[in-house]
């Protein structure tokens, strides 16, 4: 995946588009304004992988988001179908009702979720302001 973005990359002369292949907990992240969480479960339950990525965001940056979750209780027999669908995918389903969960209570208090396919998946966005955090930042996971 990463060779064939890497090729898209190129061929339409980004320059403001950086890859980096490696685990979120560790990655070597530039300075970014924009971020784009799209079907991350296991990024959104690390704490650490969170503490990561916006140590390096600008004040302001803009983050959207978009997953899969559980169906609402009243269609609760077809989370089986998630479930299943899912797990070559992802190493957690922690919090799969409200996968965005840490990144609200953490990073994003004013995050504006919007739940799609009758509860199953979900999109998101907010801004990400350093001092609006109610809850204290982290620090490779632990609170600082």
């Amino acid at each position: 995946m990463l060779s064939l973005a890497r090729k898209r990359v190129e061929s339409a002369g980004w320059k403001n588009v950086t890859l980096i292949e490696s685990s979120m907990e560790s990655a070597v992240i530039p300075s970014w304004d924009a971020a784009l969480f799209h079907y991350t479960q296991d990024v959104l339950r690390s704490p650490k992988a969170l503490s990561n990525i916006f140590a390096s965001a600008k004040n302001s940056a803009r983050v959207a988001l978009a997953g899969t979750k559980l169906f609402p209780w009243w269609l609760s027999p077809l989370n089986i179908y998630v479930r299943v669908v899912n797990r070559n995918y992802m190493t957690t389903t922690e919090s799969l009702n409200r996968p965005w969960s840490l990144l609200q209570s953490d990073y994003i208090p004013d995050l504006n979720v919007r739940q799609i396919w009758l509860g199953a998946s979900y999109i998101a966005r907010g801004v990400y302001r350093r001092n609006s955090i109610t809850s204290g930042s982290r620090t490779n996971g632990n609170p600082s």
